[in-house]
């Protein structure tokens, strides 16, 4: 054996034995990379904090905020005995089992910090720990790598932003959609622009069944500006026809010289029930031909529908997802029905409704 291996196994040995290590009460500190975590720890009191309460989940929570205790937060704990109380200080790196990086948190005596997490190589969200007039965090989710919306604490509710580091302003990128086909086939919903220096657009893009004009409902005339003092409406009108319905769709807009795009995503929830009109609604009428199927929004996380021909011809439905439901007109043999439409939420509680189908060929 050579010098250098020598001396690279010396090295290997002392980090190995550097690593994971454990005071004689059980407590972890220094470099711990272990099952996929590579983190470091110290050790510091309790009365390192001012603490409103601790529990036995390992979490202790403090008061910030100048001695504000309805503003707490909370230190994440590894591991206590008597006084003390083994916490993450550093920057915490956590890998998937094919060992690629999955998250990365900083820590500061306990605290969690900024937080990156990834799923497939993309950045998926960043957190960023700040304290100012709002009291508390500030979470940035990524798509591709690009920051897309950034959620936040205000005036007691959580709210969302868009695009927060790029020029354009969108007020709302994440659109839905909630039609009652018994009376319309379309929805009218608007969406606010604002920039941050000046900006042009050039283009937006979308599918057919969809149209973008601006607040007159006038077709847009491209490219358009918008200096940093101008807040731009645009009026979405979404409509579902035929025997097709787009839950999902996505507008692209396209600014500046070099084509920037920004997306919104447009969720749909057309239907002939909805947690809106199933306690109201008395009768339904469709055509097997025209409309090919019944669609019911289930509003909770379960429900279902019982039916009843007049000539016997009964079945019933389980419905399982806070989404729209399909069912084939083919599926009911005679003209007259009875539906019992039942949606539950989280709590339990739940509506419903009893309906006459009607169904023509």
């Amino acid at each position: 054996m050579n010098f250098i291996n020598i001396i690279a196994l010396l090295l290997a040995c002392c980090t190995s034995f550097a690593q994971n290590k454990m005071n004689d009460h059980g407590l972890k500190y220094g470099h711990w990379n272990k099952d996929g975590v590579d983190c470091f720890y110290k050790i510091i009191p309790f009365t390192y904090y001012d603490t409103v309460s601790f529990d036995h989940d390992m979490r202790l929570e403090i008061k910030r905020f100048n001695g504000d205790d309805t503003s707490g937060e909370t230190v994440i704990i590894y591991g206590y005995f008597g006084d003390s109380m083994s916490v993450r200080d550093g920057q915490c790196k956590s890998y998937d089992s094919t060992g690629k990086l999955s998250e990365i948190i900083d820590y500061n005596l306990g605290l969690v910090g900024n937080m990156i997490e990834f799923s497939n190589g993309d950045t998926t969200q960043y957190i960023h720990d700040f304290i100012d007039s709002i009291k508390g965090n500030y979470y940035d989710h990524y798509l591709h790598n690009r920051a897309f919306s950034r959620e936040f604490y205000r005036n007691h509710e959580f709210a969302f932003s868009y695009y927060p580091y790029d020029d354009l302003v969108i007020f709302d990128a994440m659109l839905v959609s909630e039609i009652d086909l018994l009376k319309t086939t379309f929805d009218t919903l608007s969406v606010l622009l604002q920039a941050k220096k000046d900006i042009t657009v050039n283009s937006v893009s979308c599918a057919n069944n969809i149209r973008v004009l601006d607040k007159e409902y006038h077709p847009i005339k491209y490219p358009f500006a918008i200096t940093n003092k101008d807040r731009i409406d645009l009026k979405i009108i979404n409509h579902q026809y035929g025997d097709i319905i787009h839950d999902h769709d996505t507008l692209i807009i396209k600014t500046g010289p070099d084509n920037k795009q920004y997306s919104l995503f447009l969720n749909t929830a057309a239907s002939h029930i909805s947690k809106s009109n199933v306690q109201i609604l008395k009768k339904i009428t469709l055509s097997r031909q025209k409309d090919k199927e019944l669609l019911i929004n289930n509003c909770g996380p379960y429900g279902h529908m019982r039916f009843a021909g007049k000539k016997g011809h009964s079945d019933t439905y389980q419905f399982e997802g806070n989404k729209v439901w399909l069912i084939p007109l083919s599926d009911f043999y005679e003209n007259e029905y009875k539906l019992d439409v039942r949606m539950c939420y989280d709590d339990g509680e739940g509506i419903g409704g009893v309906i006459d189908l009607i169904l023509s060929d």
